[in-house]
């Protein structure tokens, strides 16, 4: 197995919902709580996707990728609202 591809970040809010992960590929991915089912996959970052947050009110996602970017996402939809 690759460690690069092994490695895996997740989050969640400040409330212990909506769990979100980085599977340590191109993806940001969001949880169902309680239920351990995929919710959403947040496509856009070109490389490996190393760190993620939500923010304190919780309507954005940020995603840090090895593309050298971070996207600002809207958690709601999963709407990309910014490349940094």
């Amino acid at each position: 197995m690759d460690t690069e591809s092994a490695n895996t970040n997740a989050t969640s809010l400040p409330n212990g919902r909506a769990p979100a992960s980085a599977p340590g590929d191109d993806t940001t991915r969001l949880w169902q709580v309680g239920r351990a089912k995929l919710k959403r996959t947040l496509k856009g970052h070109k490389a490996a996707v190393r760190c993620i947050a939500f923010s304190p009110d919780g309507r954005l996602i940020a995603s840090g990728s090895d593309d050298n970017t971070v996207r600002l996402w809207q958690a709601s939809d999963g709407t990309l609202m910014r490349t940094l």
